[in-house]
């Protein structure tokens, strides 16, 4: 006594004793194939459709499950998802495809969570055979995490590689390349740059300011370094450095170094005092060359000043004194 205009019965999940509607092909074609759709899965409660894998073959291979939980399965007789799909496509085909052929509004493909969903669960999530995260945009927030759940942060990217976890290219001649918006107090910080641990380097702030530190362990123990075939080092507004003790150390204790071919040319060093070159010196006491007294002699003739040597000292130029001196006696001056 059927209750439908087509009703199937039966008690069995066997292909060939199970409830189920049979397609058979008999045109003779090696692509010929026979398809049945019925209770005729794994599970009970199933509604498969199956084919056979061969011309003439009996169809017992489940190309789509839905299973009595309402999950559809394509090639896999038990989904374990709305919609779960597993292929083993031949090389280079994909496992899905989406083509949108309206041009006026191309929209494409819609994830929506429900109103008030917990945060920080995969809305969308792509994973490698072990389970690490490649690709994953968290609930709730919206957080996309690369090689990582992204936690708290808008875009986290974690690698584990010597080469660089990210790279930004744009190809136009003319182009830029990366652009940050961010705060406007002082405090504010429009770019950190940490190392492994955690340490920040490079913090620029809101307000243009720029900090760097080095625990000097790794390539170099300098905060700055600068290498260029221009100009190195440009500043309208000057140097201030006030807060160094330096050590008093031709080798240390620097406020400012220029360095060329690793050769000290000109630097102030910690205790204030000027070194232009290896010897020569500005010292810390008036009229004192090189950290006491010295003697520059060349063909032109002898220079002396703080020397207990004074025989022969010439003043081949002009010397001039905006000071009440009104004499000089006991050295021949030249013109003075």
């Amino acid at each position: 006594s059927p209750s439908y205009k087509l009703s199937l019965s039966g008690a069995s999940t066997a292909y060939s004793t199970a409830p189920s509607i049979a397609f058979y092909d008999t045109v003779v074609t090696a692509d010929a194939r026979n398809w049945q759709i019925g209770n005729i899965a794994v599970n009970y409660g199933d509604l498969t459709f199956a084919n056979s894998t061969a011309q003439g073959g009996v169809p017992e291979t489940p190309r789509m499950t839905i299973n009595a939980s309402g999950y559809v399965g394509i090639g896999t007789a038990s989904p374990s998802a709305g919609l779960h799909l597993t292929t083993t496509t031949t090389a280079g085909h994909y496992l899905a495809r989406f083509v949108v052929n309206q041009t006026s509004q191309p929209f494409g493909v819609n994830v929506q969570e429900a109103a008030s969903s917990a945060s920080g669960y995969p809305l969308l999530d792509c994973m490698g055979a072990s389970g690490a995260t490649y690709f994953r945009v968290n609930s709730g927030t919206g957080n996309v995490g690369i090689g990582a759940n992204p936690g708290t942060h808008k875009l986290q990217v974690s690698a584990a590689t010597t080469d660089f976890a990210a790279l930004i290219t744009n190809s136009t001649s003319s182009g830029n390349g990366l652009k940050i918006n961010a705060g406007d107090n002082s405090g504010d910080r429009v770019l950190e740059l940490n190392d492994k641990d955690g340490t920040s380097r490079m913090q620029v702030t809101a307000l243009g300011s720029l900090a760097l530190t080095t625990s000097g362990s790794e390539n170099t123990s300098s905060a700055i370094v600068i290498n260029s075939s221009g100009t190195n080092f440009e500043s309208d507004a000057g140097i201030i450095q006030g807060t160094h003790a330096g050590s008093g150390s031709l080798t240390g204790g620097y406020w400012l170094k220029f360095n060329a071919n690793s050769a000290d040319k000109f630097s102030v060093r910690g205790d204030g005092k000027v070194i232009s070159g290896a010897a020569a010196q500005f010292g810390a006491s008036l009229g004192q060359f090189n950290g006491s007294n010295v003697a520059i002699s060349n063909s032109s003739g002898q220079f002396s000043i703080g020397s207990t040597n004074t025989a022969g000292a010439d003043l081949g130029g002009s010397l001039g004194f905006t000071a009440n001196t009104t004499s000089l006696t006991g050295y021949p001056m030249g013109n003075i």
